[in-house]
């Protein structure tokens, strides 16, 4: 089932959509103005989809930081403090699960590490959300291929229109498209939503 954030998520994109996405019979029917309100699509659904990673990521953290503090150590607890352990080691050594307990007395410190770091994030793209998402536990393959190419794809047209002018009509694409991407990206999503209550929970 989809967690809160990311019915939320949704309901703010697709409030985005109505008011910016601009549909056509043909392309050279639109107008510049629906150009830049596709551009205006982009760059506000896109810091709705950043809130929601950071935001998930965290509450998983916080989740996963309330069992270990229980003894109640899972996928996404046992993760971060692996994360935050071999973050901070200014050389590799062996590590294994068992010892996570050992490090019960930096809970709280890693806890603020991991929130901290999320907060951080300015933009998502396919390096910052696996930056986010693997040391909650997820691994290759949990999380479809698909959702990095699309974020990575998205950043990097979102950027030069977050800094300066950029003409739509010159790449010949229908602002409709926009929320075409934008809604594969949340079926993607849904997948890495499900699947990070299963780590804060086994």
């Amino acid at each position: 089932m989809p967690s809160s954030l990311y019915a939320s998520l949704q309901q703010k994109i697709g409030d985005l959509k109505a008011c910016f996405i601009v549909e056509r019979h043909d392309i050279s029917d639109y107008e510049s103005n629906d150009h830049r309100k596709a551009v205006a699509f982009v760059l506000l659904a896109s810091a709705e989809l950043e809130a929601y990673v950071e935001e998930r990521c965290k509450k998983a953290a916080n989740e996963a930081f309330d069992r270990l503090d229980k003894n109640q150590p899972t996928t996404a607890g046992r993760g971060i403090v692996m994360w935050a352990i071999i973050r901070k080691s200014s050389e590799p050594h062996p590590f294994d699960l068992a010892d996570v307990q050992l490090h019960r007395e930096r809970f709280s410190e890693i806890r603020r590490s991991y929130v901290t770091s999320a907060a951080k994030s300015h933009g998502i793209d396919d390096k910052d959300f696996k930056a986010l998402a693997y040391p909650l536990g997820f691994r290759p393959g949990d999380i479809p291929e698909q959702l990095f190419d699309l974020l990575k794809e998205l950043s990097q047209d979102r950027n030069p229109a977050a800094h300066g002018p950029v003409n739509r009509a010159k790449r010949l694409t229908e602002p409709k498209e926009e929320w075409t991407r934008f809604s594969k990206i949340l079926e993607l999503l849904l997948v890495f939503d499900t699947r990070v209550e299963d780590l804060v929970k086994g």
